[in-house]
């Protein structure tokens, strides 16, 4: 009886670990588009100011005080 119990909880841990790896999966993939939705605002943004990319490179510098 014991053995059973044990095998029937064991399978649960096991479902459940299967459950979070896909989870943390999914996670990883919406992060990633969430980035990629993010980088494609900017590049938007930045275009749409048609700053040369020699200016806009020394105006990048000026901020972080290079």
């Amino acid at each position: 009886m014991t053995v059973s119990k044990t095998a029937k909880v064991q399978t649960e841990i096991n479902k459940a670990r299967d459950k979070l790896a896909k989870q943390q999966a999914h996670i990883k993939e919406l992060e990633n588009k969430l980035t990629s939705i993010e980088n494609d605002a900017i590049v938007e943004i930045v275009r749409g100011q048609h700053i040369p990319l020699e200016k806009l490179f020394g105006m990048l510098q000026s901020i972080n005080g290079n």
